[in-house]
């Protein structure tokens, strides 16, 4: 479909051609037609290669605006949570806005790049967001950290669950709960109160209207980024949305 939606492109970007040239012609006229249209683009790909990059550019510059509209309708959702998580400069000028999945390895990888990130600025705000989509698993390990959360440790555990190697189940877990010194009854006790259950919901149902669709997925300022940002990226997006705070 792709394919041919640039190949109509490249007809209207084309000036040797119109977009219907024969509206009238007889199968035989219309068939030179195309034959002669064919020609041309093998022999000028260029025209067929800039036809896809235009229609990439638009796509792209949809999203991105439909990303930006939905990101201003839950404003309140994504950036005043009272119960979501929060560490960095709580009274930043910037705030970063993560999903993920303690289970998914592009979580791990980019979590060192986020947190140079944030402890370098010194005026980032960063929120955490909970979404557990990859197993049952996942969800046990944010039932953990949202109850870690009520105990103050929320960040010392969280980081030291993304930094543990591997699959993270109930058992890895506890191993961390206790290397941060947890309380594990009353850890466990919490995880089953109905707010840590509905916490995760909500989130859920944010990255649904968000049209988040895997992890990590991070809002920073009015924009969305997907997939394992590097450390060069996050700053750069901080300053541009810096920039726009401040015009």
């Amino acid at each position: 479909m792709r394919l041919v939606l640039a190949l109509l492109a490249a007809l209207a970007v084309t000036p040797a051609f119109a977009a219907d040239p024969a509206p009238t012609a007889t199968p035989a006229e219309r068939a030179k037609i195309e034959s002669v249209v064919r020609e041309y683009l093998l022999q000028h790909p260029e025209v067929l290669v800039e036809a896809i990059q235009k229609l990439e550019a638009k796509d792209e510059a949809e999203r991105n605006d439909q990303a930006k509209s939905a990101v201003a309708s839950k404003k309140a959702e994504l950036f005043a949570d009272a119960s979501a998580p929060v560490s960095g400069n709580k009274a930043g000028d910037v705030t970063i806005v993560e999903f993920f999945d303690y289970n998914c390895p592009y979580c791990k990888t980019v979590a060192p790049a986020l947190k140079k990130a944030v402890e370098a600025d010194g005026k980032v705000r960063l929120v955490y967001k909970e979404f557990p989509i990859l197993s049952p698993d996942s969800e046990v390990a944010a039932k953990f950290a949202l109850a870690a959360n009520l105990q103050g440790k929320y960040v010392p555990f969280h980081d030291a669950l993304l930094a543990r190697k591997g699959k993270i189940d109930e058992a890895g877990a506890v191993d961390v709960a206790k290397s941060v010194g947890l309380d594990l009854t009353k850890l466990k006790a919490d995880m089953a109160k109905p707010e840590i259950a509905d916490a995760i919901k909500k989130n859920r149902t944010l990255a649904r209207e968000l049209n988040m669709r895997g992890t990590p997925a991070f809002v920073i300022g009015d924009e969305m980024v997907g997939g394992a940002v590097d450390l060069e990226e996050f700053q750069a997006k901080i300053a541009e949305a810096r920039k726009k705070s401040a015009s």
